[in-house]
């Protein structure tokens, strides 16, 4: 059994089977089955299913969202929902509410609390989107971060050069090597040029 989304918890002939979906339900005898899937937020869905021998039926379902409930989403996601002080899980969040006024409340840790009063009806659902903003002691401390580190390099500007050692060669050890080698040719070509003068007289 699948929903979109998954989740939800299995009923089947009114009783809770111990899993959510998406799940494998084996060894089932054959006949008829009333299944109910129930997520918090959504719509219950109603299915009647025939199980055959030998036969492997497959249940998928989108579930809608419950009038009667609030969608809460948040710009960074991952705050905490409260209403009425009840804490109801990190955004998104989906659940249910009774009709009339709540406060809610979202929170995350760097970012100001929002606190606001809703207004929940049985025909619709709140939907609700909060773009969350640094709170001002977040705020304080990274413009002071910034300030000081500043400061600081305004100060030693010789912290922002950066210095790559250069290997150069021992006492000058590997020129001279290089200069003994080239004269010693040198002088090698002068000899042999007189020899062959020689021979020429």
């Amino acid at each position: 059994m699948i929903t979109i989304p998954n989740g939800s918890e299995i009923y089947i002939n009114e009783k809770p089977l111990g899993k959510k979906t998406p799940a494998l339900i084996e060894k089932v005898p054959p006949g008829f089955y009333e299944v109910v899937l129930r997520k918090e937020g959504y719509e219950d869905v109603f299915a009647r299913v025939s199980v055959e021998p030998g036969k492997t039926f497959s249940l998928t379902k989108k579930l809608s969202i419950s009038k009667r409930v609030c969608s809460i989403s948040s710009v960074p996601s991952g705050a905490s929902v409260y209403l009425d002080g009840k804490y109801k899980g990190v955004t998104p969040v989906v659940f249910h509410v009774e009709e009339g006024r709540h406060k809610l409340t979202i929170k995350k840790s760097g970012y100001s609390t929002v606190s606001k009063e809703i207004n929940a009806s049985s025909e619709t659902a709140s939907v609700i989107e909060e773009k969350l903003h640094f709170s001002l002691f977040t705020y304080f401390t990274a413009t002071l971060i910034m300030l000081v580190t500043g400061i600081i390099l305004k100060r030693n500007p010789e912290k922002l050069k950066f210095k790559f050692p250069i290997k150069t060669p021992e006492d000058g050890r590997v020129l001279k090597k290089l200069q003994e080698g080239a004269g010693k040719r040198e002088v090698k070509v002068r000899v042999e040029e007189k020899k062959r003068q020689k021979k020429q007289k």
